[in-house]
């Protein structure tokens, strides 16, 4: 609790912590410099508002799931997995006329698997962790355009800065100085898209295959026209959705360096070795059949 005086009075307010909290989280420059050194309110508030970025998307799954219940419907969560294609597969299916009886839900790169409510259906489509990094890191040297806009930090930029092409980091994961192994891997966990893992959002092979009733589709990016054909099917959706195509299908362009040396493709092997019994897993799911969505 701190006094401040109040205009023309010559009083002393009070302002409670809670007050200064609620101020900062509206408009967090609307505080004094002099709080911020004192009570850090500034820090607490955007701490608290990266947390609600962070808790509330993992709590959707279950309100939607709840609201497709209380309608009937059969609820779909479709999970994007980063640099895997989801956001073609968000906007085909957005832009499609929606089934009867059904509720497909679109989820962000916060959502993972163990979000999703147990008896509710799921789509997620998985890549060749090799491409996937490949594909990451040359949508950061890009910013995200053409489809998106997303600055470099100030870390990613020292990160490219250092290793500015794929080759370069990948072997710099595994290089004999320990400065260079140390930066490598400083920059897996900087550059946004890059040194994620299948894990982070499928769990392990256990809980993924017991989720193996539910898994409406696992797909893969290397098919992904043949996979959403499918996938259509399986929803009863029109034969005249299409995936995007042009800058809105998100394909980075064909100049960016995409080729790898053996010993990068190798320690990348070596990097990304836990995707591989997912990877696996994946694929035995692909080859299930699933009953089409009646409409």
């Amino acid at each position: 609790m701190t006094e401040c005086k109040t205009p023309g009075t010559g009083r002393r307010r009070r302002t409670s912590l809670g007050q200064k909290l609620r101020r900062a989280i509206s408009d967090p420059r609307s505080v004094g410099r002099a709080i911020y050194r004192r009570a850090g309110i500034r820090r607490l508030a955007l701490r608290t508002r990266g947390r609600w970025r962070s808790w509330y998307p993992r709590r959707r799954p279950r309100v939607a799931s709840l609201m497709g219940r209380l309608r009937r419907e059969r609820v779909v969560h479709v999970l994007h997995i980063r640099k895997t294609g989801g956001t073609a597969i968000k906007d085909a299916l957005a832009a499609c006329p929606k089934p009867s009886g059904v509720r497909i839900v679109f989820h962000g790169h916060f959502v993972r698997l163990a979000d999703i409510p147990p008896r509710d259906e799921v789509v997620f489509f998985v890549r060749d962790p090799i491409t996937r990094f490949v594909s990451g890191f040359n949508g950061r040297l890009r910013e995200g355009r053409p489809r998106y806009d997303v600055p470099l930090s100030a870390s990613e930029r020292k990160a490219l800065t250092r290793f500015p092409t794929p080759d370069d980091l990948a072997l710099g994961l595994y290089a004999d100085d320990p400065s260079t192994r140390h930066q490598a891997h400083e920059a897996m966990r900087e550059l946004r898209n890059v040194g994620t893992r299948l894990a982070d959002w499928l769990g392990d092979v256990e809980e993924l295959m017991a989720r193996r009733d539910t898994i409406l589709m696992a797909g893969w990016t290397d098919t992904l026209s043949e996979d959403f054909q499918r996938l259509k099917a399986l929803l009863g959706l029109s034969p005249e959705c299409r995936l995007p195509t042009g800058e809105s299908a998100h394909r980075a362009p064909e100049t960016q360096p995409r080729t790898l040396s053996d010993n990068a493709v190798a320690n990348l092997r070596r990097w990304f070795a836990d995707d591989e019994p997912l990877l696996a897993a994946c694929r035995e799911l692909a080859g299930r059949t699933h009953q089409p969505i009646a409409n």
